[in-house]
């Protein structure tokens, strides 16, 4: 269920405790938190069935902002190991350093190799007396923690020395780790830029600049990972940017498993969604990369290979895979562009998730929806079939599906509790019934503070996740 891949659909379908009933019984609740050195900007991840310290464990991983991995015991909550990489002269980025509330440590969703049990992860560190800010790709023991590789300094030409953002979810696939990254507060000069390291021995194999003679174009799309096909192509969105025959931004691209284009969509009306209808940016800044992307699964219809994304720009996008589109003169050359269905005038940042055939979105100040994705046709049910009465707060919510194969399915979300205006309200973890999102089965008590952009993990009876400098456990109580 790691937030974005590889098909990005956002959905487990092994969970064999949470029901629809169990959850909405009363007895389901926290049952432990584990304090952190800082904030939790990804997804948890987990693992079972590791040895450590001499005994069989499930265990779950969260890193955090302060530069920091912490493997717990996921079913009590015991601290197993704890890998920093500050040391003397070498802190966390400072936020104030860079215009925002946050120290940017480790941004990123890491990523797991199960059958070397290593876990990847970015860290970003102050050096040098704050001269340089290194992002560095880390190949670390599931087990120990320990270095299992040198680490590996990210650079390029066309990224930024500090102002850099590393917030997409890393991606495992075609025995590389693939790397995204794109800019803090869209300070310019900067470019949209995605590396490919070998799984082993992190050494650089690849990479692709989203605008390589333009500018902008970042890839961040609300922390979500680039998105792999069963063939190893790789799939992104992207932010505000040039748009020509070799700058994609504003775009989904298709990429080579080498980081090559191979197909791309730009909406037909970019320059609008970039520079606002009168072309002075004034209701502008529309990006298609604020969102993720859902691969969806093969299909028996006409349209076997479906993606659909959703961002800042109004509609909701379904593209064939195998012709993605490139861009109109007039309208888009897609399946379908399904336009007010979903929040705010900037509905999507977040990725939705998909079950059965059915999918969820919590987009910016609405109510979690359910469409229906007709097989045949390949084309999404023009309205919600079903849609909750809960209203999300600010930036809205990445759903999740926990489900025991094709019964017992949960959408899982977090409303952050920031509204539009700058106010909070009570943060909360929220359940509904996956075939009627109507049914709302569990509101938790008031958490404390919610990074954005960080959704649940739900698996083996447990929903972790990331509080105010806490990791939090949630199942059935005794």
């Amino acid at each position: 269920m790691r937030k974005g891949g590889a098909d990005g659909t956002g959905r487990q379908v092994n969970e064999f405790v949470l029901t629809p009933a169990s959850v909405s019984s009363g007895k389901f609740g926290q049952l432990w938190a584990a304090s952190l050195d800082g904030s939790i900007w990804g997804q948890p991840l987990y693992m079972n069935g590791l040895t450590i310290g001499g005994k069989a464990r499930n265990v779950v991983y969260v890193a955090t902002n302060n530069d920091s991995v912490y493997a717990f015991d996921a079913d009590t909550g015991t601290q197993l190991w704890k890998k920093s990489f500050l040391s003397t002269g070498v802190t966390a980025v400072a936020g104030s350093s860079l215009g925002i509330s946050s120290q940017t440590g480790i941004l990123s969703t890491p990523v797991i190799d199960p059958v070397r049990q290593v876990i990847y992860v970015v860290s970003n560190t102050s050096e040098n007396s704050a001269q340089s800010f290194p992002h560095r790709l880390h190949e670390l023991s599931l087990i120990t923690g320990a270095e299992m590789s040198v680490s590996q300094v990210i650079s390029h030409p066309n990224l930024q020395v500090k102002m850099k953002f590393q917030r997409p979810g890393l991606l495992f696939a075609n025995g590389m780790v693939y790397v995204g990254f794109g800019s803090i507060k869209d300070i310019t000069p900067y470019h949209g830029i995605l590396f490919a390291f070998d799984a082993v021995t992190l050494d650089q194999k690849a990479v692709f600049d989203v605008t390589p003679t333009g500018s902008q174009g970042g890839i961040w799309m609300s922390g979500a990972a680039p998105a792999a096909d069963s063939g190893g192509n790789i799939y992104i969105s992207t932010g505000n940017g040039s748009v020509s025959t070799n700058n994609f931004g504003e775009s989904i691209v298709k990429l080579s498993p080498m980081l090559q284009e191979l197909d791309h969509f730009t909406p037909f009306d970019w320059y609008t969604l970039d520079y606002g209808p009168n072309g002075d940016g004034v209701k502008g800044d529309k990006d298609l990369g604020s969102g993720g992307l859902i691969l969806v699964p093969d299909q028996n219809g006409q349209y076997p290979h479906e993606v659909i994304a959703c961002g800042k720009p109004n509609p909701i996008y379904v593209l064939n895979r195998d012709s993605l589109g490139g861009m109109g003169a007039s309208s888009d050359n897609i399946l379908q562009r399904l336009p007010n269905q979903l929040g705010s005038s900037s509905p999507c940042f977040s990725t939705p998730a998909m079950w059965q055939q059915n999918l969820y979105f919590a987009a910016n100040s609405d109510v979690l929806k359910m469409f229906v994705l007709n097989a045949s046709t390949g084309m999404l049910s023009t309205a919600p079939a079903s849609k909750g009465t809960f209203t999300y707060q600010w930036p809205g919510a990445d759903p999740v599906v926990s489900s025991n194969g094709n019964s017992n399915g949960i959408v899982w979300t977090i409303d952050l509790g920031t509204t539009a205006s700058g106010g909070t309200v009570p943060p909360t973890l929220r359940a509904a019934d996956a075939t009627n999102v109507s049914k709302e089965l569990y509101v938790s008590p008031s958490l404390t503070s919610i990074v954005r952009w960080v959704p649940p993990t739900v698996v083996n009876g447990h929903v972790y996740l990331g509080a105010s400098n806490r990791l939090v456990a949630f199942g059935m109580t005794p």
